[in-house]
């Protein structure tokens, strides 16, 4: 009895040490001068979209992979690989002073973060279900996710202020909190939601789960939908900083405006189970298109100062569509498969955006900043309601 309880402590302290881990992983100082620092060191705004390829290619090759390796070896021993090449990863943009130092740099936070991804939320689903309380995930999702968004927003506000020390400082500051999320990894104490592997499992493994998605029609659609949202949701913010300095805003006010965009979405997600139940399933799944092009549409058209407030729209429903989303795919999808499923969903959304940002970046190179937001508002229409015309013919009910 005393063994038992034991462990429920040990699954109990991983929710609140999940927390921590998320806080700190998002602690992003270089989110307010990202773009500012790219073009110091001469990168034009195609290079820039063509990191984000980077990205989402190395996602594409390692995601799934990096999922079923969670499965099978440990949620905690992937977490801790992760957390450690993400570091080096920052390290080495810290450092670099041209495109390929950059690229480098990117396929390092790329690979850590495959190996990250999945793993973390698999191993929070699974405490819960040792507790026997992963209903409430939703709304412990939610908290991790407004900690993130808080902790993205703090991090702007000190990012901006470290700034006047020089862009480059910023980035070798932001080394210490990524290092700090690599030792708490070692802390988590695994469930038993991932199977121990022989030799033979690991592709056996990774095609069950490819085969599962594929052929589920509920995670199916839901992951589709995830794809195309925060993959587009990832492109927008790229034009966050050229958007905010064209209507009037001082570089130097980045930060404050990041912190004010992130506590909105923050608020929004800690308070996304609650509307969720309010409005039900099926609307809060349309709004998540329908605003992102709302907002993508308003900022295409209007370009005064006041304009940063169509940003709210952006960053409410970013805030809102992590938790709801990810509980909905948790309750289809069985734990030896949970990461595998999750790592999935995770390159899908990052394969939108690699294909996306470079192209909408093009755009904006060869025409202007809001023809390419014009753009981004018809691509999210017109994919969505083929997305939502499939939910129809297949009959799906969240």
């Amino acid at each position: 009895m005393g063994l038992i309880t034991m462990r429920r402590k040990d699954f109990k302290k991983n929710i609140w040490k999940y927390y921590i881990f998320t806080f700190l992983r998002q602690f992003m100082l270089i989110l307010p001068i990202i773009f500012l620092f790219y073009q110091e060191n001469g990168l034009t705004m195609n290079q820039i979209g063509f990191l984000a390829t980077i990205a989402g290619t190395m996602t594409l090759i390692l995601e799934v992979p990096s999922g079923a390796f969670a499965d099978l070896y440990g949620r905690k021993k992937s977490m801790i690989i992760g957390s450690l090449i993400i570091t080096a990863g920052y390290f080495v943009r810290a450092v670099s002073v041209n495109f390929i130092n950059f690229c480098i740099a990117m396929s390092l936070i790329s690979l850590g973060a495959a190996f990250v991804s999945g793993a973390d939320k698999a191993l929070l689903y699974d405490s819960l279900k040792e507790l026997k309380k992963e209903k409430l995930f939703k709304k412990i999702a939610g908290t991790a996710n407004f900690l993130s968004l808080l902790a993205m927003g703090l991090g702007s506000f000190f990012g901006g202020l470290i700034a006047s020390y020089g862009l480059r400082t910023v980035h070798y500051s932001i080394v210490i909190p990524f290092f700090l999320a690599f030792l708490i990894s070692f802390t988590f104490k695994e469930p038993k939601g991932y199977k121990k592997a022989i030799k033979s499992d690991y592709f056996k493994h990774l095609k069950e789960g490819l085969i599962f998605t594929f052929t589920h029609k509920k995670v199916r659609l839901l992951i589709l939908l995830s794809s195309l949202t925060v993959g587009l949701m990832l492109v927008s913010h790229i034009f966050f900083q050229p958007y905010m300095k064209q209507i009037g805003i001082a570089s130097t006010s980045f930060g404050i405006f990041y912190l004010i965009f992130l506590g909105i979405s923050a608020i929004s997600s800690r308070g996304a189970y609650i509307i969720e139940e309010k409005v039900g399933k099926n609307k809060s799944i349309i709004s998540i298109p329908l605003i992102l092009a709302l907002q993508l549409f308003l900022m295409s058209k209007f370009s005064f100062y006041y304009a940063f407030l169509f940003l709210f729209l952006g960053e409410f429903i970013w805030g809102f569509t992590t938790p709801i989303i990810g509980h909905y795919i948790n309750e289809n999808v069985k734990s030896h498969h949970r990461a595998t499923i999750l790592s999935i969903n995770a390159m899908g959304y990052q394969i939108v955006w690699a294909i996306f940002a470079p192209l909408i970046g093009w755009f904006a190179d060869i025409w202007t900043l809001q023809t390419a937001l014009l753009i981004q508002a018809a691509i999210v229409v017109a994919f969505s309601a083929i997305i939502f015309s499939f939910w129809k013919i297949d009959k799906v009910k969240i």
